[in-house]
This record gives structure tokens, sequence and C-alpha cells, in this order.
């Protein structure tokens, strides 16, 4: 009975830590979304991250600029696991 009260908990947890990290993604990528629609002539197309760990993702970002079309690899850190990720694409 024991097994199966902890085998709930974890499980419970480690689903609790998935959909966290879904939201924290999105989150990110809609802010990189909101940042660049002020920006004149940039349209950006794409985004998207991944999980390096805990306080780390690398990312892209797709934009055309006039006929062109750009990627530009992006880092995302936090210092606390309760705080916001800073974005900077290089």
């Amino acid at each position: 009975m024991r097994l199966l009260v902890g085998t709930c908990v974890l499980s419970a947890a480690v689903l609790y830590a998935l959909s966290s990290s879904r939201d924290d993604l999105k989150r990110l990528e809609e802010r990189v979304r909101a940042d660049y629609r002020a920006h004149k002539g940039i349209i950006l197309t794409k985004v998207g991250f991944v999980r390096k760990n805990a306080h780390e993702l690398h990312g892209f970002a797709a934009f055309q600029i006039g006929l062109a079309d750009v990627v530009k690899a992006c880092i995302a850190s936090r210092e606390y696991s309760n705080s916001d990720f800073a974005y900077n694409c290089y």
C-alpha cells in the first residue's frame, strides 16, 4: 500500500514539473513575440526553446526582415527557479 501511495505522489510531482516546464516555455515564447511585435519592418515568424537545465534554455528566433529570412540563436536564463527567464538572441 505504501508503495502505491509513493508511486502516485511521485507521478503527480513529475506531471506537475512537466506542465510547469511547458508553461515556462510558452510564457517565454509569448514574451519574445510581444517584444518583437513592436519593431517595425521586422516580422518574427518562428520562435522555440528547449530546456538545457532548470535555469537555462536554448532556442532560436526566425525573422523576416524585408525580403531576407534571418535566424538567430537565443539563450534564456534565470537565477532562481521561481523567477522569469531573461533572454538574448544573437
